[in-house]
C-alpha cells in the first residue's frame, strides 16, 4: 500500500487511543457524578439495568482487551445490553465499532460510528476513529471537519489534537484546507494560533500559512504573530522575520528604529516594537498617545538592568541615536544609556549616555557603527545602578535611531 504524505498526521493506534480517552467522558448517570468511569463495576451494583454504565463497562472491557488480546465477547455482550436498555448509548455503539474493526470489518466499524455520531457529537472516542478513518481515505476536509467537532465539544480535546493538527499543518495539502476551516472562525481558533506559534518545528511555513489567512481577512491573534516572529528571530532566520513583520506593520524602512513617539497603537509587542523589561526592582510602562507617547521607567536605588529594548535589522553602516528625556537627575557616571548590542555574540556596538534631563531641554544623541559581522541588533535602554535615595526615574519622550551614511568603503578604496 503506497504512503500518502499526510498519513503522518493520522491518529495512531487509533483502538488503544480511543479507548484510553474514554477516561475523559463521565456518564450521565446520578451514580457516575460520584464514581468515575473507572469505578463503573461500583457504579453497576448500585444501578445494575442503567444503560449508561453498562456501557461504561464495555468500553472499559474492551480497553482490557485490547490490551492483554483476550477474548472480547464480554465489551460485546455489555455492549449489546447497554442498547437494548437504551439505543442512544453512544459508547456502547463506539465500542462495538472498536470491535468491529478489531475484526477487520472496516464496513461496519464505519457504519456504527457514524450512527455514534448521529446520536451525539460529544463522544471523543467516535470522532477520534472518524479523524483516523477520514485520513485513511485521505478526505482531508472531512478529517478536519471531525477535529472541529471535537475540538468544539470536548474539553481536553486541544491537548490531543493540538499537537496532532500543528505536525499536519506542515503539510501543504492540509493547510490549504486548515486555513479554509479557520477562515469559518472556529471557538478553538485563537488558541490554537497561539499553540501553533509557540509549537511549530517549521516557523517559516507557519508564517506561510499565516499570511495565507491574512490574505483570507482571518485575523491571527498579535500574541500569536509576536510568538511566531520570537521564534524565527531565534532561529536567525531574519530575512523571514522582517518580511512577515512588514505584513503586519507596512511601510517601515529597517535601517531605521521604529515608533520614535511611542505613539503606534500595539496590544501585543513583537521583538521589533518596543518591549518593556521586567525585571525585579524595575518598573516600565509605555504610555502610548495619538500624537506623542512616553516610556516612563524607575528603579530602585541601587539596581541596574535592561529597561526598554526593540530588536533592529540595520546593514553595515553608521548610525545616529537621538532622543529626548524627562526627569532625569542622576550623578553622571550612573546616568542610563542606549545600548547597541549584537545578538548573536553579545558584542557591544555602541553607547549613547542620556544625559540629565535639565541639560539641553533633555535632548541626547551620539553616533555609533554597526560592522558587516553583526546582521541583527538589539537596541537597549540600560539603567545603571543609582545612589540617590529615591532611585532612579524618568521618561523617554522620543528615541530614534536613523542612519548617517550606509555601507564602508572597501580597503582598496584610498589606492588609485
Amino acid at each position: 500500500m503506497r504512503s500518502h504524505p499526510i498519513a503522518r498526521w493520522a491518529l495512531r493506534a487509533v483502538v488503544a487511543t480511543a479507548v484510553a480517552v474514554a477516561g475523559y467522558l463521565a456518564t450521565t448517570n446520578s451514580i457516575a457524578t460520584f464514581y468515575a468511569p473507572n469505578d463503573a463495576q461500583l457504579a453497576a451494583l448500585f444501578a445494575p439495568g442503567n444503560a449508561r454504565i453498562l456501557a461504561e463497562l464495555s468500553r472499559q472491557s474492551l480497553q482490557q482487551a485490547a490490551q492483554s488480546a483476550a477474548d472480547q465477547g464480554e465489551a460485546e455482550r455489555l455492549a449489546r445490553l447497554a442498547l437494548r436498555r437504551d439505543p442512544t448509548a453512544v459508547s456502547a455503539v463506539a465500542t462495538l465499532g472498536l470491535l468491529a474493526e478489531l475484526k477487520g470489518d472496516l464496513v461496519g466499524a464505519r457504519r456504527d460510528f457514524s450512527y455514534a455520531e448521529r446520536l451525539s457529537r460529544r463522544d471523543l472516542a467516535a470522532e477520534l476513529w472518524l479523524i483516523e478513518d477520514a485520513v485513511r481515505r485521505e478526505e482531508v476536509p472531512d478529517a478536519l471537519r471531525h477535529y472541529d467537532i471535537a475540538l468544539r465539544t470536548q474539553a481536553g480535546a486541544n491537548e490531543i489534537l493540538f499537537p496532532v493538527l500543528v505536525n499536519a499543518s506542515l503539510e501543504p495539502a492540509v493547510a490549504q484546507q486548515l486555513a479554509k476551516r479557520l477562515r469559518l472562525r472556529p471557538a478553538w481558533g485563537d488558541e490554537f494560533f497561539g499553540y501553533l506559534a509557540n509549537n511549530t518545528s517549521k516557523p517559516q511555513v507557519t508564517v506561510d500559512l499565516f499570511l495565507t489567512l491574512a490574505r483570507q481577512h482571518v485575523p491571527v491573534t498579535e500574541a500569536a504573530q509576536s510568538t511566531l516572529l520570537a521564534r524565527l528571530i531565534g532561529a536567525h532566520e531574519l530575512e523571514a522575520a522582517w518580511r512577515y513583520f512588514t505584513t503586519i506593520r507596512p511601510g517601515l524602512d529597517r535601517t531605521r528604529s521604529r515608533d520614535p513617539a511611542f505613539t503606534a497603537n500595539i496590544a501585543v509587542p513583537t521583538p521589533f516594537d518596543w518591549i518593556p523589561a521586567g525585571d525585579a526592582g524595575i518598573s516600565v510602562t509605555v504610555q502610548r498617545g495619538a500624537s506623542s507617547g512616553a516610556a516612563v521607567f524607575s528603579a530602585v536605588p541601587s539596581v541596574g538592568g535592561n529597561l526598554l529594548q526593540q530588536v533592529q535589522l540595520l546593514p553595515p553602516g553608521r548610525y545616529r541615536i537621538e532622543g529626548i528625556s524627562e526627569g532625569i537627575d542622576q550623578a553622571k557616571h550612573e546616568q542610563p544609556y542606549w545600548l547597541l548590542q549584537c545578538i548573536a555574540d553579545g558584542r557591544e556596538l555602541g553607547r549613547v549616555i542620556v544625559t540629565n534631563s535639565a541639560e539641553q531641554n533633555g535632548h541626547f544623541g551620539g553616533e555609533i557603527e554597526v560592522d558587516r559581522n553583526c546582521n541583527a541588533q538589539s537596541l537597549i535602554l540600560v539603567a545603571r545602578p543609582s545612589s540617590a535615595l529615591g532611585g532612579l526615574s524618568g521618561m523617554i519622550t522620543r528615541i530614534e535611531l536613523l542612519p548617517l551614511s550606509l555601507g564602508f568603503p572597501s580597503v582598496d578604496s584610498g589606492k588609485k
